[in-house]
């Protein structure tokens, strides 16, 4: 089922602020490192006791000695000690800066802040397994000049990192495609129990519909662009896509999706929230489809909410507005 980003560009944008928060203070971290030092120059001045020493040789009793050998080592653990704490200052002082909130001030900030989400929405909807954190760090290193890495260093790690994930989507669909006569089987099964609730409606193709809530529009043809909203799941209630989930309802021709619903949104009007039983001759087949398994009976709730006025298709497929 094709879905899609709508954007709407507008000539100015809204000044929007980021907030971002993080629960290491640099203030706190800087109050640590002045008390610890505080606490360093206290503690040698309690423990000092004079020593006399003249130009020339300097003699002094095994047990001044030991004193000031351990004196010495507390010296040197106390450094190390302020050494680290104002490393790791300096390290929160860059995450601050890193993560600073940002102000988005034009469309410009706008549009690339929406690049940069929707960048990363399709490294998770590809389970690419990248570590978002490093690939920002690395952005932001190319920003601000930092970025040493040469096409020497990075395209021995790029080609590993496309060959373990083709191996990863090989080994993934072969799993799928083990279970496809077990998914196929238990599509027909589910179908056959849920005709057999009166609530539920069956088609000459298989397919089933329930009417959750009517309307009172008019029904899509085909040829319709409609806008919908909807939450797809498998027979096991595992969920794969939903328009609900993302906020912003689709919109698509009814021509381009898989059979069923092609079907099952010209037997709604709009206004009408339907339960769609799709079995799997009428959805993806026997192939997988991202998350959906080969062979799988899909159910989808749909909302249509609207039939788009003078939308139609152009010989190549490509959606165009009749003024």
């Amino acid at each position: 089922m094709c879905t899609g980003s709508l954007c709407k560009d507008t000539a100015e944008s809204p000044r929007v602020v980021i907030n971002q928060t993080t629960n290491n203070n640099p203030y706190t971290m800087k109050k640590a490192f002045i008390l610890l030092a505080i606490l360093t120059v206290g503690m040698a001045a309690a423990t000092a006791q004079d020593v006399k020493i003249k130009r020339g040789k300097v003699t002094m009793s095994e047990a001044d000695y030991n004193v000031l050998k351990q004196k010495a080592e507390l010296y040197e653990k106390t450094q190390q000690a302020l050494n680290e704490t104002l490393a790791a200052y300096q390290k929160q002082q860059q995450m601050n800066d890193m993560y600073r909130p940002i102000e988005l001030k034009d469309f410009n900030d706008s549009a690339s802040y929406a690049i940069g989400k929707d960048i990363y929405q399709s490294w998770l909807q590809q389970n690419l397994g990248i570590n978002g954190q490093a690939a920002g760090q690395s952005m932001i290193d190319c920003y601000k000049g930092q970025n040493t890495w040469n096409d020497a260093m990075m395209r021995p790690l790029l080609n590993r990192f496309q060959q373990e994930f083709e191996k990863r989507q090989r080994e993934e669909q072969e799993r799928m495609m083990a279970g496809k006569d077990d998914n196929i089987a238990a599509g027909k099964k589910f179908l056959e129990e849920n005709a057999n609730n009166k609530s539920v409606y069956q088609t000459k193709s298989g397919l089933q519909y329930k009417i959750v809530k009517k309307g009172n529009g008019k029904k899509p043809k085909a040829t319709d662009k409609v806008k919908v909203h909807y939450t797809g799941t498998l027979i096991d209630g595992k969920k794969f896509d939903s328009s609900v989930d993302r906020g912003e309802p689709a919109e698509f021709f009814l021509n381009q999706v898989i059979p069923g619903w092609t079907e099952g949104l010209q037997l709604m009007d709009v206004g009408s929230k339907y339960i769609l039983y799709i079995p799997y001759n009428l959805g993806y087949g026997e192939q997988p489809m991202g998350a959906i398994p080969p062979g799988s009976t899909l159910i989808f709730e749909v909302e249509l909410l609207d039939i788009i006025a003078g939308a139609q298709q152009n010989n190549n497929g490509i959606q165009v507005i009749r003024k």
